[in-house]
């Protein structure tokens, strides 16, 4: 019997990725204008070679009433994509948290040993020494966190931070306090001595420090539950998509007009010509190229440089997206216009590369990206990463040979993850197949595909 086969990848240097997205609206202009329904032409308004003014009428078409039914399933895939979003970004900031929790805790179970180590024996002045430099140490730690906790709750309140990166500033602050108290706690015991009060009261902080770590790790459970709501928010938004799709019933009579001023290079369709979906009827042309000028918040706007690549999506012709580049960014944040609150926004210009007919001036879009965060580090896909309470690890393969290996991790996203210790670049990790495996088996290792 052949052994299993397992899909493997390699542990190797790269620059991790990070999300970024942006609004935007679509300047510049050459494009067909068409409707998106079957409908019949009642009047041609315009000749070739015509100057139009924006907003002019081009054509007029009778499509029905489909009105109510498109702004109905329009709805419900919004819906389904904002749902999808708040499912994704409370599971990783419910894994940033769990894992938080349990270093916190692990810290304080470590401080409280040492703790009553020292309380047990006595302390050394060259101990003594090294506490009051942790003391120092922490102290600044703290202070730091405290400049970024208050900082995050002023941006938060502006509406120019995430929800998330908030929380995650004052998760921040409550663990380095944690760790000054204990650094405090520590150099006080040294310098004094143990009493046997001070001895049962360190018992006693060491058993309340196990119990914390305890109940951290067992929220590993409530991040198996966040990751179904992912499934069910993902399996929703297909269903979306399908309604959308599936609209097909006929609009009322309604005027094709100019989105902005432009010369009229070609009249595509004649008076009572029935006109199939996306066909174009009249081409409009302007010397300016098309682009995308979009608007970075401020936690954004270090992620993003010239060069990077970016999906282009546009809410009204769901389940198409454009490639595109950033082009330049403006040298300094600004005041976003008509916000009440003093939100500071970058804006970007991003070239959108082979432009399709029905991307419009004047269209909204949002821009996606990845950018660069840090430097390289050593990186392996996050399906090999397996968090359990107690532990981080993956599976390597060696020589035919599975064998489970601890790891540390650092940051992380949906696709790759980092890892600070446990792993060498060119090791190979299993990415696929882990079900049934067991140390010292032997699979087949079959590459990842990119």
């Amino acid at each position: 019997m052949q052994p299993p086969e397992v899909r493997v990848a390699q542990a190797a240097y790269g620059v991790l990725k990070v999300p970024f997205s942006a609004e935007g609206i679509v300047r510049g202009w050459d494009a067909h204008i068409s409707l998106p329904v079957p409908a019949q032409a009642t009047e041609v308004l315009v000749r070739e070679g015509e100057t139009v003014r924006r907003g002019q009428a081009l054509a007029r078409f009778w499509a029905g009433d489909l009105e109510s039914a498109a702004q109905s399933a329009q709805a419900r895939l919004q819906a389904a994509q904002n749902a999808l979003r708040e499912a994704q970004q409370t599971y990783l900031y419910a894994r940033a948290q769990v894992r938080a929790n349990r270093q916190r805790a692990e810290a304080t179970v470590q401080a409280a040993e040492a703790s009553l180590r020292l309380l047990e024996r006595g302390a050394r002045p060259e101990e003594i020494e090294q506490a009051q430099q942790e003391v120092d140490a922490a102290q600044s730690a703290f202070e730091l966190a405290q400049q970024n906790a208050a900082r995050a709750a002023q941006l938060y309140a502006q509406g120019a931070l995430a929800r998330a990166e908030y929380e995650r500033a004052l998760h921040e602050q409550r663990a380095a306090e944690t760790r000054l108290k204990a650094a405090q706690a520590r150099l006080t015991q040294l310098q004094r001595g143990a009493r046997p009060e001070e001895l049962e009261s360190a018992r006693a902080r060491l058993a309340a420090a196990r119990a914390e770590l305890q109940l951290a790790q067992s929220e590993q459970a409530r991040l198996r539950a966040l990751q179904e709501r992912v499934a069910i928010a993902r399996a929703a938004l297909r269903e979306a998509q399908a309604s959308l799709q599936g609209v097909d019933r006929t609009r009322e009579l309604r005027v094709l007009t100019a989105p902005r001023d432009a010369v009229v290079a070609r009249v595509l369709i004649e008076s009572g010509e029935s006109v199939a979906p996306g066909t174009p009827a009249i081409y409009l042309v302007d010397p300016q190229s098309l682009w995308v000028e979009a608007e970075l918040t401020q936690e954004d706007a270090a992620k993003v440089q010239p060069g990077n690549r970016v999906r282009v999506r546009v809410p009204a012709l769901p389940g198409r997206s454009w490639e595109g580049v950033v082009e330049s960014l403006l040298p300094a944040l600004e005041r976003k216009p008509d916000s009440p609150l003093d939100v500071r926004i970058l804006r970007v210009r991003v070239k959108v590369l082979k432009p399709p007919p029905e991307l419009r001036p004047g269209m909204e879009v949002s821009v996606e990206g990845e950018g660069h965060l840090g430097a390289e580090t050593l990186l392996v896909p996050s399906d090999a990463v397996i968090e359990e309470p107690d532990r981080t690890w993956v599976w390597v393969v060696k020589r035919g040979v599975v064998q489970p290996r601890a790891v540390k991790t650092g940051y992380f996203t949906y696709h790759s993850t980092e890892i600070t210790d446990g792993l060498r670049a060119g090791e190979w990790v299993v990415v696929g197949g882990k079900e049934g495996l067991k140390a010292g088996m032997r699979v087949r290792g079959r590459p990842q595909s990119p």
